[in-house]
């Protein structure tokens, strides 16, 4: 029985870091995340606004050019789901959904590449 728990266990970490490479969640204020998609990093926090809106702001930058990140400002209301690409990355497509006090971003992409 023990084994059996321990490979399981195993076979779960192994796994894990798959689905972690394609979702990122930001549970709260200033708090950041960071995920990759087809040579492109994405790194993404979010701030409060007056009302009931956040204001996601992402940084991005491609292979192509590393040290110059570009900026995208985006609101969403609870609820509310944004799909982006970026300029000068078009294979690069990500997912960004507002639920309560979170805000998850996804590969798209790479959740594409993943199904064939």
């Amino acid at each position: 029985m023990f084994r059996t728990a321990a490979a399981t266990l195993l076979t779960l970490a192994l796994a894990a870091p798959a689905a972690m490479a394609e979702t990122a969640t930001v549970s709260e204020p200033l708090a950041g995340a960071s995920l990759q998609s087809s040579g492109t990093a994405l790194s993404v926090y979010y701030t409060e606004t007056t009302g009931d809106d956040f204001e996601i702001v992402a940084f991005y930058t491609d292979a192509d050019a590393p040290r110059d990140p570009a900026r995208l400002v985006l609101q969403l209301s609870d609820g509310e789901r944004a799909r982006i690409t970026l300029p000068g990355a078009p294979e690069a497509r990500f997912s960004i959904v507002r639920s309560g006090d979170m805000v998850q971003v996804t590969d798209e992409a790479g959740a594409q590449d993943s199904l064939g």
